[in-house]
């Protein structure tokens, strides 16, 4: 699933023609980026790509975008490379945050596991049993992670190598370290024999597999939210050589599995995705399809958008919103308009605050409204059991 609210990071490198959005010379760049990206102009094909992908002014179209992508990177551009790792990367997401781990407490593991095996050549019997444990448990906590065919881990290990090596002052991101630390030493070994060979052959054998979803494998469901010809991208992960979790993502949505040590299905969470006019919605659901969790951003209206300086952000969160079993509110969050701050070292960084937050019972009934004002609350309202305002309580 593409979390297309999340669109800011490439905009630090990426020279944008998008702050023409806001007037009515955009028709007309675009026309003039287009022509010049279809000559092979890298910086052309690199804007074009994320309008592309962002949906900033055109229609949305990832294909356009991963193609654009493409052609930029095979002419050395580290951005361009960086993002086509990012489109392989994307559905991976939930595997990779919840298995990826800390490298730097990997290296640590690994240099006192280096320690000992030192010690017991140097015939330290005592160091023996103690290096035994510690290899056992560095391996046995080491969850690794792949796809079916294509294995989007590689594509996208590699394609962030290639980047690298475009730009060597370009630094894995922490995205990229977590992929990394999901994959088995042969996958890390698999990904950088590509990248080298891409990139000695001058571009001209540079494999690329379907960066999209796959009907490779049919998988077993208890939801019923999703039809049979949803195209899952899907991570298998394992522990110790058994199956311990499988990510399945899609245009629509994603589901979680997790298993038992014997292989036999633990928990499964499902979440729904739906893009409706301006609106991005996603939903979590209890194991009924009762909904659990509800999340709405919407497209910053072009009248906010050209007061701020920063124009890479596209969309806003408009509420938060989480249910009991039986369908009645038990919190709700409800968002101010994106603002930048006017001061301060994060000058630059757009913010939201709350506007309000809504508590309510077990019932289902609302017990209190807290407002806001900036950061700091405003005043509060209570409520008695019919709904009626009881009284109101300045900060």
């Amino acid at each position: 699933m593409r979390d297309i609210t999340n669109m800011r990071e490439p905009m630090k490198y990426i020279m944008l023609i998008t702050v023409l959005l806001t007037s009515g010379a955009f028709s007309s760049a675009f026309d003039d980026t287009l022509a010049l990206a279809q000559q092979g102009d890298p910086v052309s094909q690199l804007n074009l790509a994320f309008l592309y992908e962002s949906g900033d002014g055109v229609e949305q179209d990832f294909d356009k975008a991963f193609s654009w992508y493409t052609q930029a990177a095979i002419q050395g551009d580290s951005v361009a490379a960086w993002k086509l790792g990012d489109f392989y990367s994307t559905g991976l997401d939930a595997a990779i945050r919840a298995h990826g781990s800390d490298t730097a407490q990997d290296s640590r593991n690994y240099t006192q596991v280096g320690k000992n095996l030192k010690r017991v050549a140097d015939g330290n019997p005592l160091s023996i049993l103690s290096t035994i444990l510690s290899v056992k448990k560095t391996a046995a906590t080491l969850v690794q992670c792949s796809t079916s065919d294509p294995d989007h881990y590689i594509n996208a290990y590699k394609w962030y190598k290639i980047s690298v090596i475009n730009d060597p002052n370009k630094k894995f991101t922490r995205r990229a370290k977590l992929l990394a630390s999901v994959m088995s030493k042969e996958q890390r070994a698999d990904s950088v024999e590509l990248a080298s060979l891409c990139v000695e052959s001058d571009y001209q054998d540079c494999s690329l597999d379907d960066y999209n979803a796959m009907n490779g494998q049919a998988h077993s469901l208890n939801t019923t939210l999703f039809d049979e010809s949803t195209k899952w991208k899907a991570s298998v992960c394992s522990q110790g050589g058994k199956l311990k979790a499988k990510y399945l993502s899609a245009d629509s949505g994603n589901v979680v599995q997790t298993f038992r040590e014997n292989g036999e299905l633990s928990t499964e969470s499902v979440t729904r995705v739906e893009l409706i006019e301006n609106q991005w919605i996603r939903r979590s659901f209890y194991a009924d399809g009762q909904v659990s969790v509800e999340d709405v951003y919407r497209k910053i209206p072009e009248e906010v958008r050209s007061k701020l300086k920063d124009k890479s952000a596209i969309w806003e969160r408009v509420s938060y919103a989480t249910y009991n079993p039986d369908g009645g509110f038990i919190e709700k969050t409800k968002m101010a308009p994106i603002e930048e701050p006017k001061r301060g070292k994060r000058k630059n960084e757009l913010y939201q605050n709350r506007s309000s937050v809504e508590y309510y019972n077990d019932l289902g009934q609302l017990k209190r409204i807290v407002f806001y004002k900036g950061k700091r609350t405003s005043y509060t309202e209570y409520y008695n059991s019919d709904g009626t305002l009881r009284r109101t309580k300045k900060r």
